[in-house]
C-alpha cells in the first residue's frame, strides 16, 4: 500500500488506494478501513509514501512535518510495518528522456502515469489546476515540451481582484451554465457575470484546440487526456478524462 502527497501551489491533496482526501484527519480515517483487508496478511512490509510537489522548492521544514504527522498517524493505528519516504523521486524522473530540470516532479510524474495507463500511446496531458499546463510525451518515453497558462479557476479569481469594475465571480456557477451557446439567447450577452464566464471558458477552449494543434505537430495521433478540477468542464474537448489520484496510482505501481 502507498500514498501519494500531492501538494500543490494552493492546496495539499492525499491519493490513497485511489481516493483522494483533503486533510490528514481524512486520511487517517481511511486507514482504519484499508487496514482491515491487511489483518493478519503480509502482503507487504513497507508503507511507502510518495511527496509530489509543483512548487519550485519545497521547504525542509514542510517535509518533516509531514513526516512527524504520519509518524503520528503510524503510532496510532499501531502500524507494524516501516513507513518509507520518497520526496526526490529520481528513480521516475529518470525514466523519461529529454527532461529539463526545472520541470515540475507532478507533471512528470502524472504524464508517467498516462504512459502506463495508454501503453503503446503518445500522450498529450492538461492538467486544470492553479495552472494549466499541457505536458507531451511519447510512447517511447520522450519528453516532447509542453506550455503553461493561468488556471481556468485561477482566472476569476485574477479578474475580480485586478478589475475593479468587474464584480468576483465563485466558478462553482459554472455548473449552471454549462455552455450551450447556441440556448443563450442575445440579450443574455449583457449579463456580467455570464459574459465574465463565457470569455474565461472560451478562451480555455481556444486555448486547448491550438495546444492540440501543437501537440500533433510535436507527435503522431497523441491521446489527450485532462485532469485536475476544471477538467470536468472541458470534458468534449479531449479524448479521455482521467483522475489525479489515478494518474499517480498508475506512475508508482
Amino acid at each position: 500500500m502507498f500514498l501519494v502527497i500531492d501538494i500543490g501551489n494552493s492546496q495539499i491533496k492525499f491519493h490513497l488506494e485511489g481516493e483522494t482526501y483533503y486533510d490528514l484527519s481524512s486520511v487517517s480515517q481511511a486507514f482504519n478501513a484499508h487496514l482491515l483487508k491487511y489483518n493478519g496478511s503480509i502482503d507487504f512490509d513497507i508503507f511507502r509514501v510518495y511527496i509530489v510537489s509543483s512548487r519550485k522548492s519545497l521547504n525542509a521544514d514542510i517535509k518533516d512535518d509531514i513526516k512527524f504527522q504520519f509518524k503520528e498517524i503510524q503510532k496510532k493505528h499501531s502500524l507494524w510495518f516501516p513507513i518509507e519516504f520518497n520526496d526526490e523521486l529520481v528513480e521516475f524522473r529518470n525514466q523519461i528522456d529529454d527532461i529539463y530540470p526545472e520541470l515540475g516532479n507532478d507533471r512528470l510524474i502524472k504524464t508517467l502515469g498516462a504512459l502506463k495507463l495508454f501503453p503503446e500511446e503518445n500522450i498529450a496531458l492538461f492538467d486544470f489546476g492553479t495552472a494549466f499546463t499541457l505536458t507531451l510525451l511519447n510512447s517511447n518515453y520522450y519528453f516532447r515540451g509542453g506550455m503553461i497558462d493561468i488556471g481556468f479557476i485561477r482566472s476569476f479569481d485574477l479578474i475580480g481582484k485586478y478589475m475593479e469594475a468587474l464584480p468576483s465571480i465563485d466558478y462553482r456557477r459554472l455548473e449552471r451554465f454549462y455552455f450551450d451557446f447556441a440556448s443563450i439567447e442575445s440579450d443574455e450577452f449583457s449579463n456580467t457575470e455570464l459574459a465574465i464566464l463565457q470569455g474565461v471558458f472560451s478562451r480555455i477552449v481556444g486555448t486547448i484546440n491550438e495546444w492540440k494543434k501543437f501537440a500533433s505537430e510535436q507527435m503522431n495521433n497523441p491521446v489527450s487526456l485532462a485532469c485536475g478540477y476544471g477538467s470536468k468542464f472541458f470534458a468534449g474537448y479531449v479524448d479521455h478524462l482521467v483522475s489525479d489520484s489515478g494518474l499517480y496510482m498508475s506512475a508508482f505501481q
